[in-house]
């Protein structure tokens, strides 16, 4: 992203993935720091909350690459009496399936890590998560406006970005409407950078979205459309086994406090600031219950040179021990290093 101005500049930005699979990495602010609107579109959505009562919700997803045509699959997540949950993603040469509880998950998966597609997927249908950690963020006052041809009111974060994130919700409902995080000409352009949510149904007090879109600028990239939603006294208990040869993992339902110790930042190459180059380097980690990063895997380039560059530095951080109600577990997340040129 170019910024003109009377003063040449360089910046290097770098921020953890707005829909980062590991809650466990932030911790909340203060009670009276918390963003209302976000709270209420949270609690709204919120189907893993713990007073929900036993429920199916089973979605067809489709997928559409730049490299590929259509990919359909099926998302399927169950919650017992006990909040045991069970979550099961199909894709074309894809699977995975979790069973979790309040503090932890189990995992098989068919490949060593989620490749940037099922990202996709996950940001998308986990959005209450995301609406979790944003709502201690510091917002603008809500604005009416009109986004997609929906009469929406809209939020930004207070902060110097190069890139202009938006949340919208329905004026009436509180319900969540749009998300863009306004980084379409800086990431691959088969990252999600605007989602959509619409046509909401009621269950046990809660509404969650039938129709989620997600968009790289103007491109569909992924559809979600909820096939079937409604409460399911009869689940098996069965269903909720941990599946034999499953990795353990930490999940927090509600975030604990914990902190990168060490943020190292990358060297912004002089080649690649000469050239212009920008763009996002998105990362798949685990963290290890030492607070180490164990496993990196790249999952959206930029350039080699900031790649490079991005590799160096991340593969140093090290965080506050994972932690969830006192228990210790690996962490997998998504990073990103974002590159930018201001002028």
């Amino acid at each position: 992203m170019l910024i003109f101005s009377s003063m040449r500049k360089i910046l290097a930005i770098l921020l953890v993935l707005l829909f980062s699979s590991c809650d466990c990495l932030l911790g909340a602010d203060k009670p009276d720091e918390i963003n209302f609107e976000i709270q209420r579109a949270m609690e709204l959505s919120d189907l893993r909350h713990s007073q929900m009562p036993p429920f199916r919700l089973s979605a067809t997803v489709t997928l559409t690459l730049s490299s590929k045509g259509p990919l359909q699959g099926k998302y399927n997540l169950l919650r017992n009496s006990d909040g045991q949950w069970r979550e099961e993603l199909t894709m074309p040469g894809y699977s995975r399936l979790r069973v979790g509880d309040a503090h932890n998950y189990w995992q098989l998966r068919s490949s060593e890590y989620d490749p940037l597609s099922i990202l996709n997927i996950d940001e998308l249908i986990d959005f209450p998560r995301y609406l979790n950690r944003e709502k201690t963020r510091k917002f603008s006052k809500p604005s009416n406006t009109k986004k997609e041809g929906m009469d929406v009111s809209c939020q930004h974060p207070k902060v110097d970005a190069p890139h202009q994130e938006t949340i919208c919700f329905y004026p009436s409902s509180g319900e969540l409407a749009y998300i863009d995080n306004g980084m379409s000409g800086i990431q691959s352009a088969d990252r999600v950078s605007l989602a959509i949510f619409s046509e909401f149904r009621e269950i046990a007090g809660k509404r969650f979205p039938i129709v989620i879109k997600g968009f790289g600028g103007k491109r569909l990239l992924v559809d979600i459309h909820v096939d079937e939603l409604g409460e399911a006294p009869d689940l098996v208990a069965g269903l909720f086994v941990t599946p034999a040869g499953a990795s353990q993992w930490l999940y927090c339902a509600s975030p604990a406090e914990s902190k990168l110790k060490n943020r190292i930042s990358p060297d912004y190459p002089r080649a690649s600031r000469g050239n212009r180059e920008q763009g996002a380097v998105t990362f798949y980690a685990v963290i290890g219950v030492d607070g180490k990063i164990l496993r990196l895997f790249k999952i959206q380039s930029a350039s080699a040179a900031l790649d490079k560059s991005s590799v160096v530095a991340v593969s140093q951080w090290i965080y506050d021990q994972p932690i969830c109600a006192g228990v210790l577990a690996p962490v997998e997340t998504t990073i990103d290093v974002i590159f930018t040129l201001q002028y």
